[in-house]
């Protein structure tokens, strides 16, 4: 008979919360060099083509870094290192995927969020593996049935680590904030702040990557059990 497998969404968080910190100078690095780059040609580009379209083209480089940043984790979590170019060339297949189902993901948590709190934390839940199915199985549009489905039977654990991550948010966040407030005076305040900004969602979002990776490495553990016992 085969054992039974376990989610344990604390020790995934904790997991991911080790593995972020062994690889924090890369994910960090390449979020905010990214992130400072996709700003900064948004803001270049503002006056031309109008706010909603920057603001478009920055979520679509938003995804991107993020499912740059699960590759990276992944890497890191088995002790190699690919280039960039490399990166690239495993999103470049994905990039439809990665650019309309994010926005279909937010969607519907926005949905869940706008009926009660909670139904919108539990989408949540059920979306966190589908960039890591994205980017790590074979390109496909189904990316977001599956996620669901994969998660689907471990939806509440889910939405426990969901809520850690929104908790680390705010704890990050919101102090930061109030930091740079205080520092930033002076020549160019705008352009620290921002700076600073930056750096925050490319710690966060290298985090949540983390985050994604691991629950997705556990689920399709949990969903072929027998190829952990053999």
């Amino acid at each position: 008979m085969t054992p039974q497998l376990k989610f344990d969404g604390g020790a995934i968080f904790k997991s991911a919360l080790q593995l972020f910190k062994q690889q924090a100078f890369v994910l960090v690095s390449f979020g905010f060099v990214a992130g400072l780059g996709s700003w900064s040609f948004a803001s270049i580009m503002r006056p031309a083509l109008g706010a909603m379209p920057t603001l478009v083209f920055e979520t679509v480089i938003g995804s991107l870094i993020f499912a740059a940043q699960i590759l990276l984790a992944d890497d890191g979590r088995l002790g190699r290192r690919r280039p960039l170019e490399a990166v690239w060339a495993r999103l470049q297949p994905r990039l439809v995927p990665l650019i309309v189902l994010p926005v279909a993901a937010a969607g519907l948590t926005v949905a869940g969020l706008l009926l009660l709190i909670v139904p919108g934390i539990y989408v949540a839940a059920l979306l966190l593996p589908m960039t890591a199915i994205i980017v790590l199985e074979p390109p496909s549009m189904g990316a977001l049935r599956r996620s669901i489905e994969l998660a689907r039977p471990e939806g509440w654990p889910l939405a426990g680590v969901v809520l850690r991550l929104v908790l680390v948010f705010f704890l990050a966040t919101v102090p930061v904030s109030l930091i740079l407030q205080q520092v930033v005076q002076g020549v160019g305040p705008a352009l620290i702040w921002q700076a600073g900004i930056i750096a925050v969602n490319a710690a966060l979002s290298g985090l949540s990557a983390t985050v994604s990776l691991l629950v997705y490495l556990k689920l399709t553990e949990m969903e072929r059990p027998e190829d952990v016992f053999e």
